[in-house]
This record gives structure tokens, C-alpha cells and sequence, in this order.
């Protein structure tokens, strides 16, 4: 008989598509940070342009500068790179930083951009919860593990709570409290260090961000837990390419995902 497991998802990227609403929320709170340099509504190009750029941000306070400098380099008629670099959109944020041109912190980006996507909200509760599509087969999958006993699927993201239980009830799903950990609530690690100390099953950890893999790697109180890239996600070739230097983190697909999520088993 298998034993039984915990599988820790990641939301955005993994099980949400939340690229266009990134771009539109993004846009919104550059206009408030920057009046003058942000115009009453974006070019054609941008939202294609800012979600080809995805990939490369990390958390809200990227997620803003983004906006900013996929902007300038439409103003500018600048080719930006058709492949995105990590490289080069953080050499960006650090002129921006050295300039004195992000009148904000990481900590309050989380805050900033709360407050437009509220805003968003207020103002269309669908149409956000329409642009912050799940990926193909996902809904369905995570129905299906929630009644499946033979594991137990939890959400460890970054994204606030209010935000993340919204999106799960437009795509009719209640999820436990006890089995969300959201922004508000700490550092991915030690969601994964409770699940391996209150329990003798395994963990599977699912995320899009190598970053975030390649630091659960790096612990040895977290070595017994077993890592996947969502290369469905927002992932780059950068990323695919140190992919190789890990011995622990694997390519997982979407459909290889959906039967996870659905049964608890890998094929």
C-alpha cells in the first residue's frame, strides 16, 4: 500500500496563470508611483511584453519595476531581447535603485500592490477573477486530491490570503485554512520544516521559482523533501539550463501535475 504524502503547490505560476492580472495590477500602481512617466492607459505592446517577461521577477517589488521597464523600453523603441534575461532586467533595477527613482521598499511593494489589486477588485470582482485563469486541468485535479485520501494538497505561496481564497471559490474550491500558507503568514521553508516535523509522511514540494527550490536544496533539516520545477510556469531557459546542476530538483510537466495533484502519485 503507498503511504501517504503531503504535496505543497505553489499558486501563482503553478496553479494560477496570473500573468495578464500581474501586468494590469502592475500598471495601475506604476501610474500612482510614477504620474509622469506612466500614461492614463498602456501601449498595445505592453501586456504582451510584460508577460514574456514574467519569468524573471521574483516577488511584488519586481513585479512594479517590471512595469517600469518594459515602459521605458517601448517609449524608447528599444528591441528588447526576445529572450527573456534575468541578467538584464536586474542591471535595470539596479540603475533604477542607484538613480533614487523606487520611492518604495520591498516590504511596502506587498502593501502597494494589495492595495491596487483591492482596488481592481472593487471595481470588477469578475473581471479580476477572470484574468488570474488556472492552468488547463488544474481545477479538476486539485477537486479530485482534496477527496482522494492517500494524500493531502497544500497551497504555500506568497500571495495573500484574501486574494488566493477568492480565486480558489471563483474556480469552485474551499480550501482549509490549516492547509493555506500564504504571504502574511512566513517563509515557504518553514511551512515545509512543520509538515516534516508534525508527520511521519513524505513532502513533495511543487513551485515555479528555482530560486525558492534551490533554497529548500540548500537545508539540511529540509533534504528528505522532494523538489519539482513546474516547467509550465514562469520559468526561463536560464533556469533550465542550472536545472543540471541539481541533483534533487526535476522537470515536472503539467500533465505529470494533474496526475500528481489528482492521485497523489507520479507517473
Amino acid at each position: 500500500m503507498r503511504t501517504h504524502c503531503h504535496i505543497a503547490i505553489d499558486f501563482d505560476g503553478v496553479i494560477c496563470d496570473s500573468a495578464n492580472e500581474a501586468s494590469l495590477a502592475a500598471w495601475e500602481t506604476s501610474r500612482k508611483i510614477w504620474p509622469n512617466i506612466f500614461s492614463e492607459s498602456p501601449s498595445s505592446d505592453f501586456y504582451e511584453t510584460y508577460r514574456l517577461w514574467r519569468p524573471v521577477i521574483h516577488d511584488c517589488y519586481e513585479l512594479i519595476l517590471l512595469a517600469y521597464f518594459v515602459n521605458e523600453s517601448l517609449r524608447n523603441k528599444e528591441l528588447i531581447n526576445c529572450i527573456p534575461s534575468n541578467e538584464d532586467f536586474h542591471k535595470f533595477r539596479e540603475n533604477l535603485e542607484n538613480e533614487n527613482k523606487v520611492p518604495f521598499s520591498r516590504e511596502d511593494a506587498l502593501l502597494i500592490i494589495g492595495e491596487t489589486r483591492d482596488e481592481l477588485i472593487a471595481r470588477s470582482t469578475k473581471e479580476w477573477q477572470k484574468s488570474n485563469p488556472f492552468f488547463p486541468g488544474i481545477t479538476t485535479a486539485l477537486a479530485e486530491g482534496q477527496a482522494n485520501n492517500n494524500h493531502t494538497l497544500h497551497i504555500v505561496t506568497k500571495k495573500p490570503r484574501r486574494f488566493v481564497k477568492l480565486l480558489l471559490s471563483y474556480n469552485g474550491l474551499s480550501w482549509s485554512d490549516n492547509l493555506l500558507y500564504a504571504g502574511e503568514d512566513g517563509d515557504k521553508k518553514e511551512y515545509l520544516k512543520m509538515l516534516l516535523n508534525n508527520s511521519s509522511h513524505s513532502v513533495i514540494f511543487i513551485e515555479d521559482r528555482l530560486e525558492t527550490l534551490l533554497g529548500v536544496e540548500g537545508s539540511n533539516e529540509l533534504d528528505s523533501v522532494k523538489l519539482l520545477l513546474a516547467e509550465w510556469g514562469y520559468i526561463t531557459n536560464s533556469d533550465r539550463q542550472k536545472l543540471q546542476n541539481s541533483n534533487r530538483i526535476s522537470l515536472l510537466s503539467l500533465d505529470s501535475a494533474i496526475q500528481l495533484f489528482s492521485t497523489g502519485a507520479l507517473s
